[in-house]
């Protein structure tokens, strides 16, 4: 019993000796020896504003309006539908049918483009996102999604070189 209280005593005394020769640094020295610079794109805003984007929607809509006119010109043609027709619920129910197989062929179509075009985007916020992430010395980027606080936004710097690089 002895033995083990001198031990044990014996072991303290080489940690106070060994941590009082260390150099002395505080805990928030330490801290900001360590600190990991962090940023973040919003990656929903990085979307919406890149010019790819940008101009993806406005063909879509403008494809979906004309599809619809001509849908609804059809429609009004092989049903004999004017202003004042009233339409009987199994004349409904295959309009319903046919708007929703036009809609589900438009989905179709265009998914594939807009996979592309995502593709597009993706790319460029990786090759513009690691050249700013490098000028700002981050160590790490994330989705904004993911930081509650205490990251540097990047999506404006981001969106700013994309645009340039479009224009």
């Amino acid at each position: 019993m002895k033995k083990r209280i001198g031990m044990c005593a014996a072991i303290a005394a080489l940690v106070l000796a060994v941590s009082a020769a260390a150099p002395k640094t505080s805990l928030s020295q330490q801290a900001a020896e360590s600190k990991v610079k962090v940023g973040m794109i919003d990656f929903d805003k990085v979307i919406r504003e890149h010019p790819v984007m940008v101009r993806w929607q406005i063909e879509l809509e403008t494809t979906k309006d004309m599809r619809e006119k001509e849908m609804e010109k059809k429609i009004k043609e092989n049903f004999g539908i004017t202003d004042q027709t009233e339409l009987s619920e199994e004349q409904r129910a295959q309009i319903q049918r046919i708007i929703m197989q036009e809609s589900q062929k438009f989905t179709a179509e265009m998914e594939p483009k807009q996979l592309e075009k995502m593709k597009v985007v993706e790319e460029d916020v990786k090759e513009v996102g690691a050249v700013i992430a490098t000028e700002k010395k981050l160590d790490l980027v994330v989705l904004r999604h993911i930081v509650v606080f205490g990251a540097t936004d990047i999506s404006d710097a981001i969106i700013e070189r994309i645009k340039k690089k479009y224009n």
